[in-house]
C-alpha cells in the first residue's frame, strides 16, 4: 500500500510517510480518538489527519477485502444452505441478515436524509452471517429517493455484485433470515 499512498516532498514541507499515515489510520480505528487528539499525537493539522484517515482507510478496504471478506461463490452460498439445514433445520437458508446504525455526523447540505428514528445521524450496515454466526457479506443500506426527490425512509439493498450474483445464479427457492422491521 506504500506506493500508493506516497506523496512527493516539496520545499516548503515534507510529506506524510505510508507508514506514518497506516499508524494514524490504525490508531484512529484502534482507539476511536477525536481527529483533535489524533492532530495533537501526530503534531499534524486537525484536516491533514482527517484527510489521512479517509485515504487510507479507502485504501486498507480496497486492497485487503478481497483477502479476507471474500464475497462467497455460489458453491460456498449452496454449502452455506447446506450448514444451515444441518445445524439449524432451516433447508434452503443463505444467512441471517441484520443492520445496525452506525452513528455519523450530519453530512454537508444533507438535511434529514440520515437522521433515524433514535434521534441521531447515522448510516445503516447490514451484515449476513452464516449458519455458524460468521461474517459473510456487509453492505450498506441506501435510503430509497422518490420521483420527487422526497427520501423514503425504506431500506434498499444497493445494487452490489453480492446481491446481482445471488438473483442471477441462484435459484428463487433460497431465502435469508431478517429481522422484523425489514418489508
Amino acid at each position: 500500500m506504500g506506493p500508493v499512498i506516497q506523496k512527493q516532498d516539496t520545499v516548503m514541507r515534507q510529506c506524510v510517510t505510508p507508514e506514518e499515515g497506516i499508524l494514524i489510520a490504525l490508531r484512529y480505528l484502534a482507539t476511536g480518538c477525536t481527529f483533535t487528539s489524533l492532530s495533537f499525537y501526530f503534531a499534524r493539522g486537525e484536516c491533514t489527519i482527517s484527510r489521512i484517515i479517509e485515504e487510507t482507510t479507502q485504501l486498507m478496504w480496497g486492497t485487503l477485502k478481497e483477502a479476507y471478506m471474500p464475497v462467497p461463490s455460489i458453491e460456498e452460498w449452496k454449502n452455506i444452505a447446506g450448514r444451515y439445514l444441518e445445524l439449524w433445520n432451516l433447508p434452503n437458508c443463505l444467512g441471517a441478515m441484520d443492520g445496525k446504525h452506525i452513528r455519523i455526523e450530519n453530512f454537508p447540505n444533507s438535511g434529514s436524509t440520515n437522521f433515524n428514528y433514535k434521534g441521531y445521524q447515522s448510516v445503516i450496515l447490514l451484515g449476513c452471517c452464516d449458519a455458524d454466526g460468521l461474517l459473510k457479506v456487509v453492505l450498506k443500506a441506501e435510503t430509497a429517493m422518490g420521483d420527487d426527490g422526497s427520501t423514503e425512509k425504506d431500506l434498499i439493498f444497493p445494487v452490489h455484485r453480492v446481491c446481482l450474483m445471488m438473483i442471477q445464479e441462484m435459484s428463487s427457492h433460497f431465502i435469508l433470515l431478517l429481522i422484523m422491521p425489514f418489508p
